[in-house]
């Protein structure tokens, strides 16, 4: 294992040993008994309403819970705080198995306080085709599930799809998951630029348009620089009938090109609109199409 500088290596070592995450996690079931106690000696209950601390302070005159889940909550500052200035120096494409999989642990913590600064971690970490089997493992904590997808997305390779197929089984009757798996498997063939997945990208952009929101026109000019970029690395597999149905995407015969400032009949929005935004792919498809009319 090689690192950029002696500096970086000391970090990596420092973050392989158990002390610091051992503080952590002890320190969080400490504060989370803390809590849990008083609640269950005095049948406290979330729907009872009110901060905990308020209701303590009727309960228990005395003051010892009170003082217990401060001292629990100082505790867990304590080692929150050494986690996340070890966390934040990490070197950008980073590797560690033994950190790895502390920061997996980590995410199978019912209340993980530092969930934000274990992604950003997860970020900067190096990644390829032998992380998958890890990633695999990541997906099934508690909280890890989308940080593993992004990884996988990031590997982008023919098996960091298999690799998706994989996670998906252990998936079931979760429609957030099963949104997230598709998005990430849409992503990896736009980078393995898989033929495949232009219908798929046509149909999201078609909803898109269909749909009122702030962010249209980015999540459209996202999408439409996907179909460039797969269309530009497929050009020779794409099949004629594909091209023909590209070249006259967006058109619509109640919005002729002389009437843009008519509203799309189908997707409810100026014509000029899509035109301006879907010119760049029906050129692209037109121009295949003549290349291989000259050279038949």
């Amino acid at each position: 294992m090689s690192w950029r500088s002696a500096e970086d290596y000391k970090l990596i070592e420092e973050l392989e040993w158990p002390d610091l995450w051992d503080d952590y996690e002890r320190a969080v079931s400490v504060c989370i008994s803390a809590h849990e106690e008083p609640m269950q000696r005095f049948g406290i209950k979330d729907s009872d309403g009110g901060r905990l601390f308020q209701q303590l302070r009727l309960l228990d005159p005395s003051g010892d819970c009170l003082k217990k889940i401060k001292r629990s909550q100082e505790a867990l500052h304590r080692a929150e705080g050494a986690l996340r200035s070890k966390l934040s120096l990490l070197p950008d494409d980073w590797r560690s198995d033994k950190t790895f999989h502390r920061m997996l642990c980590v995410l199978n913590i019912r209340d993980c306080s530092i969930y934000k600064d274990i992604c950003k971690a997860f970020d900067k970490m190096h990644v390829d085709n032998r992380s998958l089997v890890d990633l695999i493992a990541l997906s099934r904590t508690r909280m890890g599930f989308p940080v593993a997808l992004k990884l996988v997305v990031r590997v982008g390779t023919k098996e960091a799809r298999g690799t998706l197929l994989k996670i998906s089984r252990n998936v079931h009757d979760n429609e957030a998951k099963m949104a997230l798996l598709n998005d990430a498997a849409v992503a990896v063939s736009v980078k393995i630029h898989d033929r495949h997945v232009i219908p798929l990208l046509v149909n999201r952009l078609i909803t898109v348009y269909s749909k009122a929101c702030e962010d249209r026109d980015e999540q459209a000019g996202s999408i439409i620089a996907d179909l460039l970029e797969v269309m530009e690395h497929t050009r020779d597999e794409l099949a004629p009938k594909l091209l023909q149905q590209l070249a006259a995407l967006g058109g619509d015969t109640g919005a002729a090109t002389g009437e843009d400032g008519k509203e799309n009949s189908q997707l409810g929005i100026k014509q000029s609109i899509i035109n301006r935004d879907l010119g760049p792919i029906r050129e692209a498809a037109r121009q295949e199409l003549q290349r291989r009319r000259v050279a038949s």
